[in-house]
């Protein structure tokens, strides 16, 4: 999506729901993603949202911590639509230097990993039938442009380990849109909002003009981190699923 495309979308007017009573409380269990959304928070329906999230968090720990805490929070605010967003820190691993590099070329292990732990997430919410569990998709992020902002020497290095970065990526949303189809949820499509196309000329006499698709990680902060226009896009798509799960 466009920049222009993203402004247009984050000043429409959120749509209310038709029912004004709050049945479900929203909760987020995020990794630092879940900070730069929280900050951008204005509307009444975003202040309902309940953040919970850690920087470098990975899905055991996510479901490390609802082990420890789910019985208390549904004890706090009673039936909750739950949206478990880690996953960016299963895919990479940062060194001392604060560098970062795909944990593992085997594909299938690393997305089997997570998996594992989704179910286990899944098990533990089976014992509160009356909330809502939500796994979000991960976005797509760059660890060229993470250590080109972290001044590493050579970049160049890491531009196969990004291609393997976005296909393990996309196989894992492919398999927890599957795991939300089978629990009745959805997620929203993040890595949508960094596609582009670029339009160019080619040809021996430069008549043809064709487009390129490719990503735009200038939306980062880091390559993995959003800014503002990118956060508040994210945080909004949210907010409407949490619209149509939450109020009735």
């Amino acid at each position: 999506m466009s920049v222009n495309k993203l402004f247009k979308y984050i000043r429409r007017p959120l749509k209310h729901p038709l029912f004004k009573t709050l049945y479900l409380k929203p909760v987020i269990l995020a990794d630092s993603k879940g900070s730069y959304l929280q900050s951008e928070i204005v509307t009444q329906y975003e202040r309902e949202i309940k953040w919970y999230f850690k920087k470098g968090a990975s899905i055991k720990e996510a479901r490390i911590f609802l082990q420890q805490n789910i019985q208390s929070i549904i004890q706090e605010f009673g039936d909750i639509s739950l949206y478990v967003w880690p996953g960016t820190c299963n895919l990479t691993s940062k060194s001392i230097k604060g560098r970062i590099a795909i944990t593992t070329f085997n594909r299938n292990q690393v997305i089997e990993n997570i998996l594992q732990e989704v179910e286990l997430i899944i098990e533990l919410f089976n014992k509160y039938p009356k909330s809502k569990l939500t796994f979000l998709e991960t976005p797509l992020y760059s660890i060229v442009e993470w250590n080109r902002n972290k001044r590493h020497p050579d970049i160049t290095e890491f531009y196969e380990q990004d291609i393997e970065l976005e296909e393990q990526i996309v196989q894992l949303n492919k398999q927890i849109k599957l795991i939300n189809n089978r629990i009745g949820s959805y997620s929203p499509k993040f890595s949508s909002d960094l596609a582009c196309n670029t339009k160019y000329k080619k040809g021996l006499f430069h008549n043809k003009l064709t487009k390129r698709h490719h990503h735009n990680f200038n939306l980062y902060k880091d390559g993995i981190h959003p800014k503002k226009l990118l956060a508040v896009t994210w945080l909004k798509k949210i907010t409407e699923q949490i619209l149509k799960n939450c109020w009735h």
